[in-house]
Formats: structure tokens, C-alpha cells, sequence
């Protein structure tokens, strides 16, 4: 936890014993009185906070010196819909890499029960998302969006994103992907990252990602799960950021 975050600007500036956060203050960081540590509000600023007193019953804190958090990447991640424990990876460590939106959405080979899988409520993953904001010190989380079945997939703006490349491992496909780092973009433009389920993509879907303007990319030889492959896709366009703006 290297940003403690609150959910809104009208959450009590008051943490009670038994809070997570509070347990933070006290058994990791140990603040007393007068101490002061780094907090933010969901999707608004970064503050310093002032232990202003401390009691049987929690920590109060006043918030202090506002500043910007990080702004989000410019991925976009269309996700197909996967097992429970892998989606609640995927909410946690998207929002730690900074993505700016999650798209998922149900795929060919996917389960159906995934749809309904209750980690798809917002009670059960916006606390996943602070979590991994919360490791990368940042207040942003990225928006959300459930897509009911793969049409829709042509319904929604993608249009206006000038990079769109999907993730796809098949020997048998004979469409010629592009090895992951020699992808194109340009770090002021959107880019958006379809990873499949664990099962991938079937040709059909191919075929639709391609009429959308997609581009097929391999990342490597080794078949990973989603969890893992989203990760590693997101990395390279990250890494080849950071690499122009350091040169």
C-alpha cells in the first residue's frame, strides 16, 4: 500500500481501528500523533495527511497540499471474460499498470457462467482497483465497461482509436502476426490491447477484430493464461513509451 486511498471526497477523514488502512498507519508505517503520511481520493488528488489524533476507537487526519496523481496510460484493454480469480488479477494489476478503461466481454470459448460471475459487480471489484492504484500510488482507476456479447464489440467508438492490435497464439492461423515489439504507436495517441480468454480467440473472432481494423501481435511462443498475458502485453507498449521518452 503505497498511497492509502479514500473512496470519495465525503468519506470521513477518520479510519477506525479495524480498518485495513487504519492497521496500515499502525503496524507498517507506525504513526503516532503529529505524523504524517500520503493519501489520495479515488480519481481526484494526491494529499499529504496529518495525524491529528488518535483514540481507542481509530486515526483522525486532516488532508493537506494537494497535488495531480500520475495521469493514466493511453491503453485501452479488451478483455474476454475469464475465470474469477484471474478477472480479479486482471482489475488489480490493470489499475496498478494504469490503464485508462477495461472492456470485457464474453468470447466463443469462454464459459457462459462468466457473464454472471458476481467479481463482475462493482461492490466486488472497485476495491480491487484501489488496491492496485493504491501499490502504484496513483488515485485513478480505469472505467469499466461490460460487453454483453461480441457484437457489440463493433458498436462502441473503437473507431477513434488509431492502434488496435489483438493477442493471439495459433499456429494454424494463417494470418502473418507481427512479433509484439514491432508494433507502431505514438505515446499522445490511444492504444487499444484485446487479450482473449484462456482458450484465445476463435477464427470468427479473428475475423472481426480484423473488419474493425485490428492487428494481429504474438507476444511469444509459450501459451499463458490471461492473467499473465495481459500483463506482458501491456508491457511492451509501456516499455517502448518509456524507451522514446528517454531517448
Amino acid at each position: 500500500m503505497n498511497l492509502i486511498l479514500l473512496k470519495d471526497s465525503n468519506e470521513p477523514h477518520f479510519f477506525s481501528k479495524n480498518d485495513i488502512r487504519a492497521k496500515h498507519i499502525f503496524k507498517v508505517l507506525k504513526l503516532k500523533e503529529g505524523d504524517t503520511f500520503r493519501a489520495g481520493i479515488v480519481n481526484q488528488m494526491i494529499y499529504d495527511c496529518a495525524i491529528t489524533r488518535i483514540t481507542s476507537e481509530g486515526v483522525f487526519f486532516a488532508l493537506q497540499n494537494p497535488k495531480p496523481p500520475p495521469p493514466a496510460s493511453n491503453i485501452i484493454l479488451l478483455c474476454g471474460l475469464s475465470r474469477p480469480n484471474t478477472m480479479k488479477r486482471v482489475f488489480r494489476e490493470s489499475a496498478a499498470l494504469g490503464v485508462k478503461h477495461i472492456y470485457l466481454l464474453p468470447t466463443e470459448l469462454g464459459e457462459k457462467s462468466y457473464v454472471s460471475s458476481q467479481v463482475l459487480d462493482p461492490s466486488k471489484y472497485i476495491p480491487l482497483l484501489m488496491e492496485g492504484a493504491s501499490q502504484s500510488y496513483s488515485t485513478i482507476l480505469p472505467e469499466i465497461t461490460l460487453l454483453n456479447q461480441f457484437s457489440e464489440l463493433t458498436k462502441h467508438t473503437f473507431e477513434s482509436v488509431p492502434y488496435k492490435y489483438f493477442f493471439h497464439k495459433d499456429d494454424n492461423y494463417p494470418a502473418a502476426f507481427q512479433q509484439a515489439g514491432q508494433m507502431k504507436t505514438q505515446d499522445d495517441q490511444n492504444i487499444l490491447v484485446a487479450i482473449g480468454s484462456e482458450r484465445g480467440w476463435t477464427f470468427k473472432e479473428i475475423q472481426m477484430f480484423e473488419s474493425n481494423g485490428f492487428e494481429g501481435l504474438r507476444l511469444f511462443s509459450r501459451i499463458v493464461r490471461t492473467d499473465s498475458a495481459f500483463i506482458a502485453a501491456i508491457s511492451v507498449f509501456l516499455s517502448a513509451q518509456e524507451s522514446r521518452l528517454t531517448n
